[in-house]
């Protein structure tokens, strides 16, 4: 069974093996073949107990037979990697991590100043241990690393005030609008001459989020406001708050000022990945799972 898996994961398959047929002992034929071509070769799980443990145990197969092998995550989260450490951990011929720290490790990669500070090599070859779980449940799922704008901007409160005065908008299902007199009405009131204008787009963005945020966002259905003053989103399916999740692009501190609260630092997304797209980056990819058919 596991010789038949190993065969499925170096060409390229999804493999069903059920708990106890061991899966994490079967990767270790495929990845020590594939690092054998001297390319980066990774096997991405789903938490860093599991990259440790496996990292460790099955690292003794790969010295054994003269390879290297590194764990591309720390067994404690608040500890920091350095480029210098990352680019020793990547260099290594086979890498055990998780898919966000890969997924993070890959944004980072991109965003250094100049060529030397990168750390990765390029990738070549992947196996997604439980492949259901990141290719389908998370695919969609972004990674986002986000920086803050260098000026706050100081429109919301103006836009905010706007929207409580107008009466000529729109609204369906999930989406709002100004009608034409909306539109006319608001360049009335802020003094220029073509609200869709480019150098007028500040003014239209802030006026969409203040809209967006009195019209498509009710209090104790989309948000609720915690005792320290901060606002929580609430999960759509479960209606759980969703502490430390904020929206982006200025909607946040839309809502904030709707609410009159001290109106939080803008993050404006710098960097983006999906796992979906992430695993596309792989010319050879591979996956297994005891939940797939």
């Amino acid at each position: 069974m596991q010789i038949l898996g190993g065969i499925a994961l170096h060409q390229g398959y999804l493999a069903e093996m059920n708990t106890g047929e061991g899966k994490t002992l079967t990767a270790t034929m495929p990845l020590y073949l594939n690092a054998l071509t001297g390319k980066s070769t990774i096997l991405v799980t789903t938490n860093e107990y599991l990259v440790l443990r496996d990292a460790e145990e099955m690292g003794q197969v790969y010295s054994f037979m003269g390879l290297t092998v590194a764990a591309g995550v720390r067994a404690r989260q608040d500890e920091k990697i350095s480029n210098d450490e990352k680019r020793e951990i990547y260099n290594a011929d086979i890498v055990y991590t998780t898919h966000s720290a890969l997924g993070f490790d890959y944004l980072f990669n991109n965003l250094v100043t100049s060529a030397e500070d990168r750390f990765m090599r390029e990738f070549y070859y992947v196996i997604i241990d439980e492949a259901d779980f990141v290719l389908l449940d998370s695919a969609q799922t972004p990674l986002v690393i986000s920086g803050a704008p260098r000026v706050q901007s100081n429109l919301y409160e103006m836009a905010d005030f706007f929207v409580k005065t107008l009466e000529d908008y729109e609204v369906e299902e999930k989406k709002v609008w100004l009608t034409d007199q909306g539109v006319r009405y608001a360049e009335q009131y802020f003094g220029i001459d073509n609200f869709y204008g480019r150098e007028y787009f500040e003014i239209n963005r802030h006026v969409t989020l203040a809209l967006r945020a009195h019209m498509l966002f009710a209090k104790e259905k989309e948000y609720v406001v915690a005792e320290n003053e901060e606002i929580r989103l609430l999960d759509s399916g479960s209606g759980r708050m969703m502490p430390g999740v904020k929206l982006r692009g200025g909607q946040h501190q839309a809502l904030e000022v709707k609410g009159h609260l001290k109106v939080s630092q803008e993050n404006r997304s710098v960097a983006s990945v999906t796992y979906q797209n992430l695993f596309l980056l792989f010319p050879k990819m591979a996956g297994m799972s005891g939940t797939i058919a």
